[in-house]
């Protein structure tokens, strides 16, 4: 059987977060890499991208995945276009509000918000993302998020298993259904849970969830479940907790943390 390896290098949303009482779970922005038989795509390029630079260091060709233009997803690209000069980097992205990946990109790496641009490096190409397509024997599917602006989840197939990614997901208005009907047969979800039960109560119109829905939708889909997009003020308190107690929903859960690697 085919494995599929996932690496977290940045599980917090909105913001990086560092301190003392968050060294467990990390600090940086929404980056994971996975590795399909050998074949490495990268989601999102948040601050954990600066991460992850030292395991592509073999990697002539990346094909990275952007899941919508808000900046803790994209801060990374000005570590990882530089060091990916004289290999090749794909980026893919949908259009959003009339502004591309390429457009996004070049506003954050130009003067007087950043010293360098893309075009010094020759390496990134840009793509509009199509809803389905492929990459080598990866087939990636994608639905509309509920959340501000539009962001696209993902479910990749591989060797007859399936992953899904759900962040800057709001389950309101029916998309929890969407998303078991999209995820339907997965082995791994991978899901927004930026906010407390409490915080949701109060900012349900923000375009984020909780981990208790997303657990009650893994226990639905019978698949394994993590946790990521923590809320940079979380602790790791607070964070292990929650863990204990979405257990009781789903068994085969887990938050997600800076460096963690799971195989499925």
């Amino acid at each position: 059987m085919k494995k599929i390896k996932v690496k977290f290098y940045g599980t917090r949303g909105s913001f990086p977060s560092f301190g003392n009482d968050r060294r467990a779970f990390g600090g940086n922005t929404t980056c994971l890499l996975f590795d399909f038989g050998g074949k490495k795509i990268m989601l999102d390029a948040g601050s954990g991208a600066a991460e992850s630079i030292s395991d592509l260091n073999d990697e002539e060709t990346l094909d990275l995945l952007i899941s919508h233009l808000h900046l803790d997803h994209i801060s990374g690209f000005v570590t990882i276009i530089p060091e990916f000069a004289g290999r090749q980097l794909n980026v893919y992205a949908k259009t959003r509000s009339g502004v591309s990946v390429s457009d996004a990109v070049d506003r954050i790496m130009t003067e007087p918000l950043w010293p360098v641009s893309p075009d010094m490096f020759g390496c990134a190409r840009f793509f509009d993302m199509p809803s389905s397509f492929a990459l080598g024997d990866v087939k990636v599917n994608t639905m509309e998020s509920n959340h501000p602006g539009g962001a696209t989840l993902f479910r990749f197939e591989y060797g007859g298993k399936r992953i899904v990614t759900a962040f800057d997901f709001n389950h309101l208005h029916g998309y929890d259904e969407k998303l078991v009907e999209f995820a339907r047969g997965c082995d791994l979800l991978i899901y927004d849970g930026a906010m407390s039960d409490d915080e949701f109560l109060i900012h349900s119109t923000w375009g984020h969830s909780t981990a208790r829905v997303g657990a009650e939708i893994a226990a639905k889909l019978g698949c394994r479940f993590i946790v990521t997009h923590h809320s940079p003020q979380a602790t790791d308190e607070e964070l292990f907790r929650e863990e204990e107690n979405i257990r009781g929903i789903c068994e085969n859960s887990v938050f997600a943390k800076d460096g963690m690697t799971v195989e499925i």
